[in-house]
């Protein structure tokens, strides 16, 4: 996808160091806004569906370990499914921004729901978390700007850049998520074992709906190129 067929391809300049490179993708603002959105908009991957959906599902929702278990992992059935088709739509529409700006949306959304929302259906839920996950997988797209709204000799290292961000991010979140629900834990022990409430998952859960809102927000501020390619890829699809 980020080198479709009629893409001119420009060979890297070896003259070019790592330390220019770094320094040429750091300059630019769009690589900080671009690291923005991604990050913020992947923290409910890793740091809801891959760690407190369990715990959240069991304690609201009185799932089973196995039922709970089952529901976090639609936001990675959703990722798989929706994935390839979000890429593809984008390249159709050459428009990478309106996509984000859609599924930020969605994502925020489904997730609103899914905490806060009075939902007594299992099924319900599974579903939910399922269109939450396909809705996440649009994240994807910053790499393909990551790429795009820099040189062609430095994409490499703005796709390192853009990682790094997210990944610092995804640690991030949990560890606030987890300091939240400690700070509003009202004392209650089983077992030796904390026990927070319902009302602590949502107030902790926060977190999540403010990335979105953050992610959507800088959203706008991406400045998304030209595509020379998108002409001739719309041509020969047509």
């Amino acid at each position: 996808r980020n080198e479709p067929a009629g893409m001119k391809h420009h060979d890297p300049q070896p003259k070019n160091s790592f330390g220019k490179n770094f320094k040429s993708v750091c300059k630019n603002p769009q690589t900080w806004i671009n690291g923005v959105v991604c990050m913020m908009f992947y923290t409910a991957t890793v740091g809801y569906g891959g760690l407190w959906a369990i715990p959240f599902l069991k304690n609201v929702h009185h799932m089973s370990n196995e039922e709970a278990s089952f529901a976090a992992s639609m936001v990675y059935v959703g990722w798989i499914v929706a994935g390839p088709i979000i890429g593809y739509v984008s390249d159709r529409l050459c428009n990478r921004k309106i996509m984000l700006y859609i599924f930020t949306l969605l994502s925020l959304i489904f997730f609103s729901i899914i905490t806060y929302g009075n939902i007594s259906s299992d099924l319900c839920i599974f579903i939910l978390i399922f269109l939450l996950g396909m809705s996440l997988s649009a994240q994807l797209l910053n790499y393909s700007l990551a790429i795009e709204l820099n040189s062609p000799e430095t994409k490499g290292t703005a796709l390192a850049i853009t990682n790094c961000l997210v990944f610092i991010a995804g640690s991030a979140i949990q560890t606030l998520v987890g300091s939240l629900l400690d700070h509003n834990w009202t004392g209650e022990w089983v077992d030796h074992v904390r026990v927070y409430s319902p009302h602590n998952y949502r107030i902790a859960l926060t977190a999540f709906p403010i990335t979105l809102v953050i992610a959507f927000v800088f959203t706008f501020f991406i400045k998304e190129k030209n595509k020379p390619w998108c002409k001739t890829y719309s041509t020969s699809s047509s």
